[in-house]
């Protein structure tokens, strides 16, 4: 090392000379001397014949190949020159003096990956290596906050277009977006590894032969590029250390990710970690092999131990182009460290695991290897104990390795001594500058801050405390650590100070916003996430009601009870954080007493763990056992068609054919026919779902991985309910990995062959019910009051509802109706308790939380003009006696109103069939009704439908008509398309039998003019609630609109509805069914109303723009008990819908809802919705009022 340079430098913060046995390798200046984008160069110079990398072939039989740091610098600046030249204007960008800045987004080989990451840096750019497990909507967002404008990518049409892979396509997206936005990416095409090394690619591999005229191709002098003249200012080296270096960002575990901006001297500290620590590594293989780049510990693996301290890097060989790489599995990776006789490692926990595991089972070639390795480090999570101390046991040298891209290494990488069952303790590098917070007063635990001097740069600072010399500048880790109780200045991570959970694939999940949507159920006291060094997240559940716990059935029932707000929770969480069903722990407080608690409420978390300690072993214990069969191994290669299916095959058979046929051998499963209607129950879905996402999670590791990188938001919990044939379910997966059964179709998008299964799933629902409508009966005569053609007879279904009890409130008090049947399903809560009783009992405090006058209901009782029923429309007769359906219903009813459906949007289509079943029993009641009042045609019908049947509008210059519209626009949630299918059932039977059918659609309802009643939890209310908390309200630009309708006045128009002549739809001669769009005819301004409802707070609550808002709903979301102090925080993620561009002239609502025709609407309803006042402050303050009453503003 040039003494001049780095003795100073050495005596401060390295502790060991690197490459002291390496005569090929030059230490370069690492003082900050020289840039880090020149250490290339350097060793073009000066180590030119010193091998960086050893790359190891596929083939046990083939020899190592070895590349040195000449044929690296000849890579590196062929790629630099391409860059010059698709960028001429230079590397400064004029704007601000600095690099501009150069993404990465592209499925590259390793080692072309640290090429394109060190070419980037020395053509005099700033790389930024982008994460593909990021969603489109993150990747988005870190190119606009860094406002680069370059990346190197590949898109559909750079690959011919025809086999785009899944990161092609989402490249393209990316670039779409970002071009919508007015900000287009100059595109780089990537280079690969024929490209840059071509010779690895052949077979057999030709050894290396220098270029001849490579120095007449070397770029300029990385200062020449830059204009950096420092070569006589005395403080150059300070200068240098603050120039940019490198972009990475963070996890985006709770929210989008962050870009961390890496100076020189930061950067410098990553290059040089061995320096820092205790073990001389030059000359010696460091077997990180895939490590990914895009991540700080791959770029000081990959490239920084060859650079600074005469290390090898252990790459796979680059595959020939016309082979694509083997996936990275854990053997793979084991068999690399073993061709490549690595010394070193550095890997991930959940491979650690994996070994461990099979070690115990017998399999010890894994633990073998590692203990053949001089130091095992782990890193990017936690590890488990028990696992790390069993490796320890087996004799292997196990280390932890901590670090962060903020800050750099922080541990003393690599000490000499064996650390034995203290591995997961370490030291602070001799560079690093701690400052321990206590925790708790009682010096056992702090939280770890790194300051900011001389020796530690920071990419950022979040702490900064005091003015002058005496200020402190830090970084805030968040991380909670210990002392060895005997080793002082040992230390070790205990947890996060935020309670974030690292999990064993080095994900992080933050579990306070989950845990306060889940247990905002009703039927919960509280929760918490576990999960910590393992794969997958699970979450314990306390309670309200006891639970018979040793009822595997009354287990699965509570777990489907709450499941709808696991989902909501789900929704909101990151991929890797999502529960499933199965990791739904029930807690036992008849046994164990309720969850610990903080003396605020809070669950104490690590308490409740120690708590349930066993039980969450189990429950994990139970998952694996449920994907350790044979069945459940993934297909031997994911690019065969025929192994995908045959593993698909072997799933099906080893859990609905394991429950045995007739002859009680294993059951032959129909891969053509749905597979719960030969025996699949949820437990044996949850079975299915589970083998099938462990196999692609597995595979999703593996460098030949071509699942898009939001795979796993394509397998919902109802995943087997979606695709409920063994043969639909080979079809899905294929179609993730962008095959076609028949390689007609390759590359077929994969959310058309969705959208082409649901519509055709809606299709095929309604033509399973419009088959075989019956013929009416003829009219007969019957008592004159019922029958009389004036007065109608009204059966109407869900009356307990808002909607539903203003209707039954307008029909009581309505002189032209003679007499209602009010169908309602059974209460499920008091079962054991009289059912006419209860019901009326029901039907009463519904009227009385609406401000109507409960006396109603026992009058209209007692003078026969209604009845109660307690029934189920699914079932025949509609769940009635046969002499209530035909002595009653069929010879009194003359319209017949659908008003009952369950208001669930995470149920499929399959989910809503017992109401499409309703529907239709409704049409057979009503063609059955044979009275005079009826008609000829039998009973009218009026059905309660949704504007979610047509939520995928997408003209935003026509409003949407009132007519039928193709099954398209119903796409999305389940609850939609089922309306949708319930449509055309009702039209079909129009159609063909020309009974009178209205179908109205309902849009966004308002509270009452009665008493104002606006259900707290609807979403509205909830902005609302979030006002007096977060200070401000949430507005758009004053032409925006909402045609929100008064709940009484909707339940009035039903009532026009009902008694509009025939002749009032013009078109009755040529069809008998129309479609009547509910929505207030007088819009609204968004603006106006919440200015209103700010006045109605007290009026000084500020009104900010809708992004502002939910800017600051997204912040107070990650905070504890934020759910207690914003309801809003529940619908964090429906929010979402809210940022989008309402231009003037564009035909849409506030959220982006389409606005609809209603013409005909005006006509049918004219005394209702015809006449409606618009929305106004007196409508604002009965909401306030209302919701003041509930206590919704009660903090």
């Amino acid at each position: 090392m040039n003494e001049v340079h780095t003795q100073n430098r050495l005596a401060q913060v390295y502790t060991t000379y690197q490459g002291q046995n390496c005569p090929t390798f030059m230490v370069p200046p690492l003082d900050g001397s020289m840039l880090n984008g020149e250490l290339i160069d350097w060793h073009i110079d000066h180590s030119k014949d010193h091998k960086f990398a050893v790359l190891v072939p596929d083939s046990p039989d083939e020899e190592n190949i070895y590349s040195t740091f000449a044929e690296l610098g000849e890579a590196v600046h062929a790629l630099g020159n391409y860059i010059h030249s698709s960028i001429p204007s230079g590397p400064i960008d004029p704007a601000t003096g600095k690099p501009k800045i150069i993404a990465i987004f592209a499925s590259l080989d390793p080692l072309v990956y640290a090429t394109t990451i060190l070419a980037i840096n020395r053509a005099g750019f700033q790389p930024f290596p982008l994460s593909p497990r990021n969603s489109q909507p993150a990747l988005v967002h870190l190119i606009n906050a860094t406002k680069c404008k370059y990346i190197f990518t590949s898109t559909p049409s750079s690959s011919g277009g025809n086999n785009a892979t899944a990161m092609e396509l989402l490249s393209q997206a990316i670039l779409d977006d970002l071009s919508f936005q007015g900000i287009p990416l100059q595109v780089l095409q990537p280079y690969h590894a024929s490209d840059l090394y071509p010779r690895l690619v052949k077979r057999p591999v030709p050894p290396f032969v220098p270029n001849p005229n490579f120095n007449k191709s070397r770029l300029p002098p990385l200062s020449q590029l830059l204009s950096l003249a420092l070569s006589d200012d005395p403080t150059r080296i300070s200068t240098l250390k603050k120039y940019p270096w490198t972009i990475f960002h963070s996890s985006g575990s709770t929210k989008f990710p962050k870009p961390i901006y890496v100076s020189q001297g930061l950067g410098l500290e990553w290059l040089t970690w061995p320096w820092c620590g205790e073990t001389d590594i030059g000359g010696k293989v460091l077997g990180t092999l895939a490590t990914p780049s895009f991540h700080g510990v791959g770029v000081a693996m990959h490239v920084g131990a060859p650079l600074t301290s005469a290390a090898q890097s252990a790459f796979f060989l680059p595959s020939p182009p016309d082979k694509p790489q083997p996936p990275l599995t854990s053997e793979r990776f084991l068999y690399g460290l073993k061709k490549s006789k690595a010394a070193y490692s550095v890997i991930l926990p959940s491979f650690l695991k994996t070994w461990c595991d099979q070690y115990e089972m017998g399999e010890k070639e894994g633990v073998e290897m590692l203990k053949g390795l001089e130091i095992c480090g782990y890193a990017a999570g936690p590890l488990s104990k028990s696992i790390g101390d069993k490796l320890v046991q087996a004799g292997v040298n196990l280390q932890n390795v901590y670090g962060m891209t903020e800050v750099g290494p922080l541990f003393a990488f690599f000490p000499k001594q064996n650390p034995g069952y203290d591995w997961q303790y370490g030291r602070f590098a001799s560079h690093v500058k701690p400052r321990l917070v206590d925790v708790d007063g009682r010096s056992e635990r702090w939280i770890l801050q790194l300051l900011e001097c001389d020796t530690h740069h920071l990419a950022m600072l979040n702490v900064i405390e005091g003015t002058g010399d005496s200020q402190i500048r830090a970084f805030d880790t968040n991380d909670i650590i210990e002392e060895h109780p005997v080793k002082k200045g040992y230390y070790r991570i205990v947890g996060r100070a935020d309670d974030q959970i690292m999990m064993a694939n080095g994900e992080k999940t933050n579990p306070v916003p989950l845990e306060l949507i889940i247990s905002s159920s009703p039927h919960l006291l509280g929760c918490f996430m576990f999960g910590r060094s393992r794969t997958q997240a699970g979450v314990a559940v306390e309670p309200k009601e006891p639970i018979d716990l040793s009822s595997p059935t009354a287990i699965a029932s509570f777990r489907n009870t709450i499941f709808p707000w696991i989902e909501r929770a789900n929704a909101l969480a990151p991929q890797y954080s999502r529960i499933f069903k199965e990791l739904i722990l029930i807690t036992d407080p008849k046994k164990k007493g309720p969850l610990p608690r903080t003396p605020k409420g809070d669950v104490q978390r690590k308490k409740a763990e120690e708590m349930y300690g066993k039980e969450i072993e189990k429950i994990y214990r139970e998952v694996e056992d449920l994907v350790g069969g044979e069945w459940a191994k993934g297909p031997e290669r994911w690019d065969r068609d025929e192994d995908v299916r045959a593993f698909v095959g072997r799933v099906i058979g080893g859990t609905v054919g394991a429950q045995g046929g007739e002859d009680g051998n294993r059951m032959e499963v129909d891969p053509e026919r749905d597979l719960f209607l030969q025996g699949c129950d949820s437990l044996q879905a949850t079975y299915i779902r589970q083998a099938i996402l462990t196999a692609l999670i597995q595979y999703a590791a593996t460098l030949g991985s071509i699942l898009p990188s939001d795979y796993l938001a394509k397998i919902p919990n109802n995943f087997v309910y979606e695709h409920p044939t063994q043969r639909e379910l080979e079809e899905f997966l294929l179609g993730l990995l962008h095959r076609d059964s028949n390689g007609a179709n390759e590359g077929k998008d994969l959310k058309a062959a969705v959208k082409e299964r649901k519509l055709k799933a809606m299709k095929d629902m309604v033509e399973k019910y419009t088959k075989d409508f019956p013929t009416m009966r003829t009219a007969t005569g019957t008592t004159t009051e019922v029958n009389d053609v004036r007065k109608k007879v009204v059966l109407i279904t869900g009356t307990t509802g808002t909607l539903g009890t203003y209707i039954l409130y307008s029909l009581l008090l309505d002189s032209r109706i003679a007499k209602v049947y009010a169908l309602n399903r059974a209460s499920r809560l008091h079962q054991d308790q009289d059912q006419g009783c209860d019901l009326v009992e029901r039907q009463r405090r519904a009227f009385i939380d609406k401000g109507l006058a409960s006396s109603l209901i026992i009058n209209s009782i007692q003078s026969g003009k209604l009845v109660l029923l307690e029934g189920n429309t699914s079932e025949p007769y509609l769940g009635l006696s046969k002499e209530v359906y035909n002595g009653e219903l069929v010879e009194t009813v003359t319209t017949i109103v659908a008003n009952a459906w369950t208001l669930n949007f995470s149920m499929t289509l399959g989910g809503f069939e017992s109401h499409v079943k309703g529907v239709r029993a409704l049409i057979d009641l009503g063609l059955a009704c044979s009275n005079k009042g009826a008609g000829p045609k039998g009973a009218q019908i009026v059905f309660s439908s949704s504007v979610s049947s047509i939520s995928a509008w997408t003209n935003e210059k026509e409003l949407i008509p009132e007519k039928e519209l193709d099954p398209d626009y119903a796409l999305g949630m389940g609850y939609g398309e089922s309306k949708w299918v319930a449509e055309r059932v009702l039209i079909g039977a129009a159609k063909v039998t020309g009974m009178h059918v209205s179908i109205l659609r309902i849009g966004q309802l308002s509270g009452s003019r009665v008493n104002g009643a606006w259900n707290i939890t609807d979403w509205v209310p909830q902005i609302v609630q979030s006002g007096p908390v977060l200070g401000m309200l949430p507005t758009f630009p004053k032409y925006v609109m909402v045609s929100w309708l008064p709940v009484d006045v909707a339940a009035d128009a039903f009532i026009d509805v009902i008694l509009q002549p025939t002749e009032t739809n013009p078109d009755s001669s040529s069809t008998s069914y129309q479609y009547l769009n509910f929505v207030h005819t007088t819009l609204a301004s968004w603006h106006t109303l919440f200015t209103s409802l700010s006045q109605a707070l007290g009026g000084n609550i500020p009104l900010v723009p809708y992004n502002q808002w939910y800017s600051s709903l997204e912040q107070i979301s990650m905070k504890p008990q934020a759910a207690e102090k914003v309801s809003a925080v529940k619908l964090v993620d429906f929010f979402a819908a809210g940022i989008i561009d309402l231009g003037p002239g564009v035909k849409r609502e506030a959220m982006g809802m389409g606005m609809l025709e209603t013409g005909m609407t005006e006509k049918v309803c004219r005394e209702s919705i015809g006449k409606a006042n618009g929305l106004n402050e007196k409508d604002t303050e009965r909401w306030v009022e209302y919701w003041r009453e509930c206590g919704m503003f009660r903090v």
